[in-house]
């Protein structure tokens, strides 16, 4: 006969699953928090690190008269460039660790970092 019921052990690793599942999303949403405190705008030109700007602070930041790159309310973007296409203006606000916003005929990243604002040059944990 086919019983289609959930049986004691199934209901066990159901409940297991699901308890992981509450565990893991409370820990990762407590560690973004955690590092939007911390996080950096990274700007590279030309493979040379341009500066490195909180983004707890609002400000404008020219690049080399050809892009503009702005942060507001703990995000930036890319508020102007002269590029043809101009698709990264058209690319959404970075706030996370890892984010990348990149103007390819230009040659500039903007990447969003973990830790203080460092000057270029300053060795980092990966230099060590």
């Amino acid at each position: 006969m086919n019983n289609r019921y959930l049986k004691r052990n199934d209901l066990l690793l159901l409940g297991f699953i699901s308890f992981f599942a509450i565990i893991m999303l409370i820990f990762f949403a407590f560690n973004d928090v955690k590092k939007l405190d911390k996080a950096c705008l990274t700007i590279t030109e030309g493979g040379n690190e341009k500066g490195t700007y909180p983004l707890d602070e609002d400000r404008i930041i020219e690049i080399s008269d050809k892009n503009v790159c702005e942060i507001k309310d703990g995000a930036a973007y890319m508020k102007e460039a002269d590029c043809p296409d101009r698709l990264c203006v058209g690319e959404k606000p970075i706030s996370k660790n890892g984010e990348t916003i990149v103007c390819l005929p230009n040659r500039v990243i903007l990447k969003i970092t973990e830790g203080a604002a460092k000057s270029p040059g300053e060795p980092d944990a990966v230099a060590y």
